[in-house]
């Protein structure tokens, strides 16, 4: 969760994270982000950039977990466009999905 900073209010995602069992923070608003978290006792890790923050998602979960990319904000910090950033997620998972 994270990208360029625009004064989003996570607040609004709320009733939404019941389930969530943590959160990587990346990009630009990345420190907002982990307050937010903090704020409603939900495990956040900070990382600036999504490769990072995808190895550590990797080491939380468990057979049967999902990893969402699910950013909350806008690309442009670090991606021409967020089909760029999507595109990033999707190789990271085939990499994963195919070590030796």
């Amino acid at each position: 969760m994270g990208g360029l900073e625009r004064g989003q209010d996570f607040n609004e995602l709320t009733p939404y994270m019941k389930n969530v069992k943590a959160v990587i923070a990346i990009g630009q608003c990345r420190d907002r982000v982990v307050d937010y978290c903090n704020s409603i006792n939900i495990k956040c890790y900070s990382y600036e950039f999504l490769n990072d923050g995808f190895e550590k998602a990797n080491t939380l979960t468990t057979s049967g977990d999902v990893v969402l990319l699910s950013p909350a904000s806008a690309s442009w910090d670090q991606y021409k466009e967020c089909e760029v950033r999507g595109t990033e997620f999707k190789q990271l998972v085939y990499k994963l999905k195919n070590k030796d």
